[in-house]
């Protein structure tokens, strides 16, 4: 769905995905919205008009993740078929096939310049695909190699000859399955998040810097603040956490939800962070006290995912409704 922000109306309906939708995401540009489905395709939609404008087709099972690169050219989509893929937009094909994980992959993500992609796996891994044709790339964190004490190996690669990551035990591990990874907007830290509720926080290099806290339930979404001063955690056990990235110290707790939190999302001013949930609600909270500001309850089933637009204009859900959904952001200080 897409919502008005200001009107809080539904701007209009997306349809067409077959199974439920697990993933929307808006374009850096503004000008496409991209859906992942259990269908097995990712849809390009025109963020404005909401006219479907392609269907990617490729992946063998569900597709649970997708993310644009920096420049709008490139999506991201990771899959219950444990692979990765890379398309092109402006061909509407596959530009690349990322192997390496043996389980189903939960979370991808590009580094801010674009020259890297990050997965995590419910094979206990998180790794990084560099297509920076004059640096490396490799597995950033990979509990089972990190305990075998591998050493970092190092191998050339471009976006066009790239293969599988090389392991190594950069990262301490968590103790279960991560379900998200994330860069910061910054660029120079990462965050990851498992099932054993845990949130680390990592220096680009794979120095921890925090352990930020433990929810009682999995972590399914992290976000960063885009002053990176934050970051934002979703969780089973019905609670949305801010965190404090330079102490580790929590924030807030944002309590509303009466299911498991899907997703988080800040708004590009920072002001606002949204979440969705299970209770087939969407809510708006205020990032510096963490009150709650208004909640959408305009989807069928459960709310998997949530996106802001570049231009802090409205936000887009999707549902295992089949629907995706965006609607104008209410902002901040406004009740009407």
């Amino acid at each position: 769905m897409a919502w008005d922000f200001k009107t809080r109306v539904v701007i209009y309906t997306l349809r067409g995905h077959s199974r439920w939708v697990n993933s929307v995401k808006f374009s850096p540009n503004g000008k496409l919205l991209a859906s992942a489905s259990m269908d097995e395709t990712i849809r390009i939609a025109d963020a404005l008009k909401g006219e479907e404008l392609g269907v990617l087709d490729g992946h063998s099972s569900g597709v649970n993740v997708v993310a644009f690169s920096s420049d709008s050219s490139l999506i991201a989509s990771g899959s219950v078929d444990q692979l990765v893929r890379l398309w092109d937009l402006k061909k509407r094909e596959v530009r690349l096939i990322l192997n390496g994980h043996s389980g189903v992959v939960n979370s991808v993500c590009f580094s801010p310049d674009g020259k890297q992609v990050l997965s995590s796996s419910d094979d206990k891994a998180c790794r990084v695909y560099d297509f920076n044709e004059k640096s490396k790339f490799s597995s950033l964190l990979d509990q089972q190699l990190a305990l075998t004490g591998l050493h970092k190996i190092l191998s050339s690669a471009s976006l066009d000859n790239v293969r599988n990551p090389v392991a190594f035990g950069g990262l301490k591990e968590h103790s279960s399955t991560i379900h998200c990874i994330v860069f910061s907007p910054s660029g120079q830290s990462i965050a990851t998040g498992s099932h054993d509720g845990m949130i680390k926080l990592w220096t680009r290099e794979g120095t921890e810097l925090w352990k930020l806290g433990s929810h009682s339930g999995s972590i399914n979404h992290l976000a960063f603040s885009p002053d990176c001063c934050l970051v934002a955690s979703a969780s089973m056990d019905g609670i949305a956490r801010l965190w404090n990235t330079s102490t580790g110290v929590l924030s807030h707790t944002l309590i509303g939800h009466s299911h498991d939190v899907r997703r988080a999302a800040f708004s590009p001013d920072g002001r606002v962070l949204a979440s969705c949930s299970s209770d087939k609600t969407a809510r708006q909270w205020e990032a510096a006290t963490g009150k709650a500001l208004f909640t959408f309850a305009s989807h069928e089933d459960t709310v998997i995912d949530i996106a802001f637009s570049p231009d802090n204009g409205f936000i887009a859900t999707c549902s295992a409704d089949k629907t995706i959904r965006p609607e104008h952001f209410i902002r901040c200080g406004h009740t009407n």
